[in-house]
């Protein structure tokens, strides 16, 4: 095989291989879970309809957004209560 085979066979997969890592960067803005525009890991939302707990984000004012989304399916609004690391807790009151 000569060289340029080689470079031709090697430039042709680098594109492969960028092409599929831009595809997996921008299926993550597609998640609408997001916070934040970009990211490979979304932000993780649990609770009741009392309490709401919003993982991976950096500031309680972040969280709202989520929060407020899950307290609404009980009729209630999302409060702040207390962070911790990267998770925010919030309460569900009317």
């Amino acid at each position: 095989m000569n060289l340029t085979l080689r470079w031709f066979s090697f430039a042709r997969l680098a594109r492969i291989m960028l092409l599929i890592l831009v595809a997996g960067w921008l299926s993550g803005c597609a998640n609408s879970g997001q916070v934040y525009g970009l990211g490979a890991i979304g932000q993780k939302v649990e609770g009741d309809a009392n309490t709401v707990s919003v993982w991976n984000v950096w500031s309680a004012g972040d969280a709202l957004p989520l929060a407020t989304l899950h307290c609404r399916k009980y009729g209630k609004s999302a409060f702040f209560e207390k962070s911790s690391g990267i998770t925010a807790y919030l309460i569900c009151e009317k």
